[in-house]
């Protein structure tokens, strides 16, 4: 099963995140690292883990507010900085001229999450079979068009299962979700992201064929470690 360490950037920042409340995210506090520059952030996650993927979630961008820029330049950064690895980027793709100038970065994999789109037909222009599509959950609803979850042809290969009501709360993932989707939809890999506490999370969430787990809060607080 896959690790792969989550940054939330915010206004050249990583940030901490909470239950989806991105109103009230602060710069991320790490044991690991006593920055929240994101190069520094990735170069420390990079060296605890070895990841071959990262996730990155351009906050800026997915929140869309008037006068506030992406984060496009500092991705592209640190595509070149890392270009082993290959970033995973949520940036609200909401359209497939945004999605044009960001696969221009070539080690990056675009996520179409649902909480973007405000209509099935909009979603599907922009999803592809070499994206990953984000099935976005808070408080047990799928935000975005509901029409997706019965379209399961137009999945991608792979899909994360995002509960945002479980990110950074230390309540664990949803395994009910993951439960669910793998057997409706026992083809696709799927990823599980929010609630990660620890070792036996992540051990349960591996004996159930799960394809990985978007982590970043457990790796922050020093619950998981991967020293030999």
């Amino acid at each position: 099963m896959q690790i792969i360490p989550v940054l939330d950037i915010k206004n050249n920042q990583v940030v901490q995140a909470i239950k989806g409340e991105r109103s009230n995210y602060q710069p991320i506090q790490s044991s690991l690292c006593s920055s929240s520059n994101p190069l520094e952030i990735t170069k420390t996650l990079i060296n605890k883990t070895k990841a071959k993927v990262l996730y990155l979630a351009d906050l800026d961008a997915i929140e869309n507010k008037k006068n506030t820029p992406d984060n496009f330049r500092l991705i592209h950064l640190l595509s070149q900085q890392f270009p082993d690895q290959s970033f995973w980027v949520d940036a609200g793709f909401d359209s497939s001229d945004k999605l044009t100038l960001w696969k221009t970065i070539p080690n990056l994999k675009p996520v179409i999450g649902t909480e973007s789109h405000s209509d099935i037909s909009q979603l599907l222009k922009v999803l592809t079979s070499d994206s990953i599509l984000s099935l976005d959950f808070k408080d047990g609803h799928l935000l975005g068009p509901k029409e997706i979850l019965d379209q399961a042809q137009h999945w991608p290969n792979e899909i994360i299962l995002m509960s945002l009501d479980s990110v950074g709360s230390n309540s664990g993932p949803n395994f009910s979700l993951m439960t669910r989707f793998q057997t409706l939809h026992s083809k696709k890999i799927f990823y599980a992201a929010g609630g990660v506490r620890d070792q036996k999370d992540l051990e349960r969430l591996k004996d159930s064929a799960t394809g990985g787990a978007l982590i970043a809060s457990a790796l922050h607080n020093g619950k998981l470690t991967f020293e030999k």
